[in-house]
Formats: structure tokens, C-alpha cells, sequence
């Protein structure tokens, strides 16, 4: 019995001595992980100082009109531990950067971590612009000699403005050549500028015309101003830049309520590659764009832009961007900013919600303009914010 005890005393102890052990051990090898993943922690945190250095010298290069990123290495200390990285060109805009950290876990040995990436320039389009182009901002812009005879008339004012701002917007007319007024039928509640010479028969008649809404420094409600740049009006080329939802290869009609969705973000865009023809009762809602090769012809009833739910303001939420010639005849409302390439007609008695640009204007009939800022979600084609960046191509860790 004595000996059976001893034997069992002795195998406890030598139990308890390779438990300890082993204890000892997890707890060395768990130190050791520990103060791996402590060391790895640094050196990771020195790449990235590094690789956060060279990039931003990248940046730096792009602001001051480098044609193309030097090659070069910085190196440098971060947390107590070390970064060297390495820039070089592949082709003429871009980079790749390689950056290596690495923490000493004691005299000779070290922990490295790697990170390789690779960066660009790039055009960057940022958003929507605060406002559309100066072309798109007057009631009527003609490039090539603007005649009033007389045949715009209306109860309260024939080119005016619609909606809330009427007190501090005012509806100008602008004309590159010659700005003429026959008699004294004709109201303008804006400024009437021209590019060379102004004229009117009565001789009073030019100024009685325009009176403008908001006119705070006293200036002449008529006179020469600047030439105002009208871009050449190239719809397939535009057509190609800005992705349609749709595409007719074609003639198309409008003579329907149709809901075309869209967003001031994100408007539909409708590619026709032919005339378009809004005949009878046709109803738009949306946020939409329309761009037509050759010829639009207004017949009958559009009705665009007052819809349910419509949050831009006082501002158009259609366009129609025309190659080619713009007709209105009969009783016709239109609601929209109009862009003619070339010219742009009146007969009947229209009445337009938004704005018109084109080559020339030439009034008949019984005309009303009711003046609506163009969209800026309309124009982005023309006045997008364009910047130079940087934009990252690939980024791994290791």
C-alpha cells in the first residue's frame, strides 16, 4: 500500500511538472504572437506614413502643371520605425508606388510589410455646376440680326418672367448683330442688348420696349454689350458624349402623355436621328432631354415641365437641343430651354416657359416668352466641372 501511494505521488508530480511546462510555454508562445503582431502593427503603420508621404508628393506635382510624375524614393521614420518607398512611371501619366515598412523586433532582426499601389490622371467630372451657361441665360439669344415688329402682344408683358422671381430676374434679350424695334406694341420686362447697333422706328420706341424688372444701378435699359459665345451645336457629337436612354433612328412624335422619369442628377435622354413633331395634345413629365439631328416642329399643345412632385424651382426641368431649325405654329404652349442650331421661328400664337438660343429669331404671329432659368442638370454638356486628380488604379497589402 506504501508503495502503491509513492508511485502515485511521484506521477502526480510529474503531471503537475509537464503541466506547468506547457503552461509556461503557451504563455511564452503566446507573448511571442503578441509582440509579432505588435511589430507587424508598426510596421504596416510605417508603410502607410510612407506610402500617405509619397502620394501626397504626387498631389503636390499634379498642382503645380507637372506633365508627368518624377521618379524618385523617400524614406523616413514613422512611430519608431522606418519607410522607404519608390515612385516610378509606367507610360507618360502614370505611377506606381511601392512602399516597404518594417520595425526591428530586436538588434538583427526585423518585421517588414509591403504596400504596392498604382495612381493616374484623370479628368474628373464633379457634379453639377451652379448655373447654366451664359448662353442659356436670356429669355431670347440670336446671333445674327434680332427684328421686333410689333407682333409680340399680351395683356400684362410679352417676354417676361414666370414663377417667384419675377421681382429680382429679369427676362433679357441679347442679339451678336443688330437689335431693331418697329412701333410700339412690343413689351420686354428685361434689358435689350446688341452687339453692334440698336435701332427703332419710333426712335423712342427702343427704349419704351425693355423695362427691366430689377434694375438697381440706373443702367440704360438698352445698349451694346459683349458678344456673347454661342457654341456650334454639333447633336450627334453631343449625342455620343452624353449616353441617351434612348435612340430613334428616325422621325419621332410627341401627341401623348408620356412619363420619361429622369432627375435633375440624372435626366432622360431621348437621341432622335430625325425631325420630332409635338402635334395635338402632348403632355411631358420628367426630367428630360431631347436631342434632335435636324428639325423640331411645335403644332399643337406641349406641355412640359409642371408636373407633380417637380422640385427645381423656377427653372426649366426639358430641353430640346435642336441641329437644325425650330418652327412653332398654331396654338402652341411649350414648356422648356430651346437651343436651335440654326433657326427658329414663330407663327400662330405660342407661348413659351423657359428660354431660347438659337441662330436667328424671327417673329410672326402673337408671341408670349414667359422667361425660365435653363437647368444646370440640363447643361452639364457645356459647363461641367472638370478638374485634374489623381485616381487610384490598384492597392494591395502584403
Amino acid at each position: 500500500m506504501g508503495k502503491l501511494v509513492l508511485i502515485i505521488v511521484t506521477l502526480a508530480s510529474f503531471v503537475g511538472a509537464y503541466v506547468s511546462m506547457s503552461s509556461r510555454k503557451n504563455v511564452v508562445d503566446a507573448e511571442e504572437n503578441v509582440a509579432a503582431e505588435n511589430f507587424e502593427a508598426l510596421a504596416r503603420s510605417a508603410a502607410l506614413a510612407g506610402h500617405n508621404h509619397a502620394v501626397q508628393n504626387l498631389a503636390d506635382d499634379l498642382l503645380k502643371a507637372t506633365p508627368a510624375f518624377d521618379a524618385g524614393t523617400i524614406s523616413g521614420s514613422f512611430d519608431g520605425s522606418e519607410y522607404r518607398c519608390t515612385t516610378s512611371l509606367i507610360g507618360l501619366s502614370r505611377t506606381r508606388v511601392e512602399c516597404a515598412g518594417w520595425a526591428r523586433s530586436n538588434d538583427t532582426d526585423s518585421v517588414l510589410f509591403n504596400i504596392h499601389s498604382e495612381y493616374e490622371m484623370a479628368e474628373i467630372t464633379s457634379g453639377i455646376a451652379e448655373s447654366a451657361p451664359d448662353f442659356l441665360n436670356y429669355a431670347v439669344l440670336s446671333e445674327d440680326n434680332l427684328a421686333m415688329n410689333g407682333n409680340i402682344t399680351g395683356d400684362i408683358c410679352e417676354i417676361c418672367v414666370d414663377g417667384t422671381e419675377a421681382m429680382t430676374l429679369n427676362a433679357d434679350m441679347h442679339t451678336n448683330g443688330n437689335l431693331h424695334v418697329t412701333g410700339n406694341s412690343a413689351s420686354v420686362r428685361g434689358f435689350g442688348t446688341y452687339g453692334t447697333y440698336g435701332s427703332s422706328n419710333p426712335t423712342k420706341a427702343l427704349d419704351n420696349t425693355f423695362q427691366p424688372y430689377y434694375n438697381p444701378s440706373g443702367a440704360n435699359s438698352t445698349h451694346r454689350a459683349e458678344t456673347i459665345n454661342i457654341p456650334a451645336l454639333n447633336v450627334p457629337v453631343m449625342a455620343l458624349a452624353m449616353e441617351p436612354d434612348s435612340v430613334t433612328n428616325g422621325d419621332a412624335v410627341l401627341s401623348s402623355d408620356i412619363d420619361f422619369g429622369g432627375t435633375r442628377e440624372d435626366p432622360y435622354i431621348w437621341h432622335i436621328k430625325g425631325d420630332l413633331t409635338a402635334s395635338g395634345n402632348a403632355q411631358v413629365e420628367g426630367y428630360v432631354m431631347f436631342l434632335v439631328d435636324d428639325d423640331v416642329t411645335f403644332s399643337g399643345t406641349v406641355d412640359a415641365g409642371e408636373f407633380d412632385g417637380y422640385e427645381g424651382g423656377d427653372e426649366s426641368s426639358v430641353a430640346f437641343y435642336v441641329g437644325d431649325d425650330v418652327f412653332f405654329s398654331g396654338t402652341v404652349e411649350v414648356w422648356g430651354q430651346i437651343f436651335a442650331g440654326d433657326a427658329l421661328s414663330f407663327q400662330g400664337t405660342p407661348d413659351v416657359y423657359g428660354s431660347i438660343t438659337a441662330n436667328s429669331v424671327s417673329f410672326g404671329g402673337t408671341v408670349s416668352i414667359f422667361y425660365r432659368p435653363a437647368s444646370p442638370g440640363l447643361t452639364t454638356y457645356w459647363n461641367s466641372e472638370t478638374n485634374t486628380r489623381l485616381r487610384r488604379l490598384a492597392y494591395s497589402e502584403f
